[in-house]
């Protein structure tokens, strides 16, 4: 009775991996290709400015790409089946000893005619039945034992892979696409924005808001990190559906808020009427608000990413090594960040600040990117808005127009203080991601993430704003 239990169960074992539909994944291969020509119309859509179409097409591509990640998540856990089921397979050994002996012995037609029905009898594809019986009749090599068992393994292993390869592509391209349509946001909103006057007490509530938004972000990806640690995996797939219901709630009037602060600015700006000390307490908000929009794109592809790898754990232990890399890992950011300088005092005293680490802000002018050889080379000016002192800054490998840096911008950036022959001058620190990811968790998820969507550009220590807040700035070149 338990005999028969046993091969009911085995039976069910070997229907479950053989159920397995391999087409589905292979469809995806036109579906991504097809979403990287949807892309590409997106530039040229940027180039006739038309934000609504932007905002249509963007949103169109995300909402097309996660139906997708959800198909395949539909398929993951087919796989996952598969995979227990293939553990369950219990290996068959078979002794050969005493079939040498009958072999040589006694009716050589008969013992394989015996054999060749106990073989094909056997639950496995009919080529490995076939390759079983082929290496039987050559007896002499026989090996006193034999294992009956088709290993069902390192065909599943490669089908995970191409699973994962198709995440990857399906979560940068959902990403993507609600990029494209926070910027097609953002731009609608500051031309129908653009024509009526932002009051004050609006600007009080939208500093309010950034501030409780950005609260929101930081405590999900703290219940990502806990839930890790603790491998509570249910949990962690509740708090991905959370975060990503809160990221449609607020994604639009996101970019209300940070044009309302950008508007005022430039009044502002434009009357004068402002003090040193509060252009510059504006100014930061506004860089602080458009920092949220790169936050909100970083916690939505993690909670992509966290929803597939919580449902993964069981298959090719992801999950178990997400949840080892975790627990080595502290939670806070250890991106350096220097002391905070104004670009007066740089002036005055530059030798002050030797080979220290320190943190300016201001706007840029005159943005020169050039292209080299076998390296790109950026430099430009950071004026003090409130002072009007300006200081030279460069990079000597990297080409900052490309990155989305332009004149009038105003930025925050982390450097060291250089010198020539002209005066002080500032390069501009580089995040080494790879290294830091080893110490800290929230450096590992934006190295993690770069995959998808890059936090850091070319891993540049820097921050900038998203509009143009005032014209004075915006004179320069780019060659």
């Amino acid at each position: 009775m338990g005999s028969k239990k046993v091969q009911k169960r085995e039976a069910c074992n070997f229907s479950i991996i053989r159920n397995l539909d391999y087409s589905k994944v292979r469809d995806f291969k036109e579906v991504e290709r097809e979403y990287f020509i949807r892309l590409s119309f997106l530039k040229s859509i940027v180039r006739t400015k038309d934000w609504q179409e932007l905002l249509s097409k963007g949103i169109l591509i995300r909402d097309s790409a996660q139906y997708r990640l959800h198909q395949l998540l539909a398929i993951q856990k087919d796989l996952n089946a598969a995979f227990d089921a293939e553990k369950n397979i219990k290996k068959k050994k078979v002794n050969l000893k005493s079939f040498k002996k009958q072999f040589v012995k006694g009716n050589k037609k008969k013992i394989f005619e015996k054999l060749k029905k106990s073989i094909f009898s056997l639950d496995l594809p009919y080529n490995e039945k076939n390759h079983m019986y082929v290496m039987l009749r050559n007896y002499r090599r026989l090996p006193d034992s034999f294992v009956l068992k088709h290993d069902y393994k390192p065909q599943l292993l490669r089908y995970a892979r191409y699973l994962e390869a198709k995440r990857d592509s399906l979560i940068k391209i959902a990403t993507l696409g609600m990029d494209a349509a926070l910027f097609a946001d953002f731009k609608s909103n500051r031309k129908s924005l653009k024509s009526r006057p932002v009051y004050k007490s609006e600007i009080k509530y939208a500093e309010e808001q950034v501030k409780q938004i950005n609260k929101t972000f930081e405590n999900y990806l703290t219940l990502f990190y806990n839930s890790l640690v603790g491998e509570r995996w249910t949990k962690l797939k509740q708090e991905c559906s959370m975060a990503r219901e809160y990221l449609e709630e607020i994604k639009f009037k996101l970019a209300q808020l940070v044009v309302k602060q950008e508007l005022y600015l430039e009044h502002l700006l434009k009357t004068r009427k402002v003090s040193k000390r509060d252009l510059k307490k504006i100014n930061r908000q506004n860089l602080n608000a458009s920092t949220l929009f790169r936050k909100l794109l970083l916690l939505y592809a993690s909670a992509n990413l966290f929803s597939f790898i919580a449902d993964q754990q069981g298959m090719q232990n992801e999950g178990k090594l997400e949840a080892k890399k975790a627990k080595k890992l502290r939670y806070k950011s250890m991106i350096p960040n220097g002391k905070d300088v104004s670009i007066s005092s740089i002036i005055d005293n530059p030798r002050k600040y030797g080979k220290r680490l320190v943190e300016v802000e201001g706007f840029v002018q005159n943005l020169k990117s050039k292209i080299l050889k076998n390296r790109s080379k950026s430099e430009f000016e950071l004026v003090e808005p409130w002072l009007k002192n300006k200081i030279r800054v460069y990079t000597s490998s990297l080409n900052l127009v490309r990155l989305g840096l332009l004149n009038g911008k105003y930025c925050r950036l982390n450097c060291f203080v250089r010198g020539d022959k002209k005066g002080p001058k500032l390069l501009i620190d580089r995040i080494e991601l790879s290294k830091l990811s080893k110490k800290s968790w929230s450096n590992y998820l934006l190295d993690r993430i770069s995959n998808y969507y890059s936090y850091h550009p070319e891993e540049v220590n820097m921050e900038w704003t998203l509009g143009v807040p005032y014209r004075i700035y915006s004179q320069g070149e780019r060659f």
